[in-house]
This record gives C-alpha cells, sequence and structure tokens, in this order.
C-alpha cells in the first residue's frame, strides 16, 4: 500500500488539491492552498503513518477556521475509511 500511495502522491497537482477542496466546501486562498500541496506532497507519510500534530498545529494558524475544520474531518474520515489498509 505504501508504494501505491506513494505513486498517488507523486502524480498529485496543485489543482487536484483544489478540486478535490471545492467539492468538499473549502475554498482555500492561494496561500492555504500551497501551504496544504507542501504538506501533502513532502510530509505524507507523516500524516498518515506517524504523528502529525505538528503539522496540524501549524494548518490550524495558517487556515482559516472553516477550512481548518474541513480539512481535520477530511483527514479523520479517509482515515478512518482506510484504516485497513494502512
Amino acid at each position: 500500500m505504501h508504494k501505491l500511495l506513494e505513486y498517488y502522491i507523486n502524480k498529485l497537482s496543485i489543482n487536484d488539491i483544489k478540486e478535490f477542496a471545492n467539492k468538499n466546501g473549502a475554498d482555500f486562498s492561494d496561500n492555504e492552498l500551497q501551504l496544504i500541496y507542501k504538506y501533502v506532497k513532502n510530509d505524507w507519510e507523516t500524516i498518515i503513518f506517524g504523528n502529525a500534530d505538528q503539522i496540524f498545529s501549524d494548518l490550524k494558524k495558517n487556515l482559516t477556521a472553516k477550512n481548518y475544520q474541513i480539512t481535520t474531518n477530511l483527514f479523520e474520515e479517509y482515515k478512518e475509511k482506510f484504516k485497513n489498509y494502512l
């Protein structure tokens, strides 16, 4: 599963993140979008398999309250949905 995730993360574009966010009610500013993209591309292993507290702390400071809430809700939803595969 790790290699499959790595494959898709490597192909992920900033536009993919923007479209997914918009479909889920988030409207990221350009700065917010760049921050999310940076973390997803560079720290996906920590986010999925490690302790992402520092990452989410930084996101909380740099996203609007609404976008932060949507981001954390989606993270929890998908982590729970795919936990048996991780």
